[in-house]
C-alpha cells in the first residue's frame, strides 16, 4: 500500500519503541503520550486518514494522562490498542509479512 516514507515507517516504529520502552518501565506514561505525539507530529502525515485513526486511538491515552490515571486495566487496554493499531498498520503498509490482527 505504501502510504508512508521511509522516514515516516521509521518514526512508526519509534512509537513502538516508545510503548516497549514504558512497558519496561524506562519511560512513563506520560513520557509515553506524548513521544507518540511528538512522533506523529514529526512524521507530516498528509493522509488524514491515517491522523484521524491515530488519534482516535490515542485520544483515551491522553485523557488519561490529563486526568492522573496511568494505571489500571483501562490504561493498559488503550496502551495495547494504540500498539495493535500501530503494529497492524506498519504492516499493511510495508507488507512486511505480518497479518494485521482481526482486534
Amino acid at each position: 500500500m505504501d502510504r508512508f516514507t521511509e522516514h515516516q515507517r521509521r518514526l512508526w516504529q519509534q512509537m513502538l519503541q516508545v510503548i516497549s520502552d514504558h512497558r519496561a518501565n524506562r519511560m512513563t506514561f506520560s513520557a509515553m503520550v506524548g513521544n507518540l505525539e511528538g512522533a506523529l507530529d514529526a512524521g507530516d502525515f498528509k493522509d488524514a486518514g491515517i491522523r484521524e485513526q491515530w488519534y482516535d486511538v490515542w485520544t483515551p491515552l491522553e485523557i488519561a494522562r490529563a486526568t492522573g490515571v496511568t494505571k489500571g486495566q483501562d490504561v493498559d487496554q488503550y496502551i495495547s490498542k494504540m500498539q495493535t493499531y500501530l503494529e497492524d498498520t506498519l504492516a499493511a503498509d510495508c507488507d512486511c509479512g505480518r497479518e494485521p490482527s482481526s482486534a
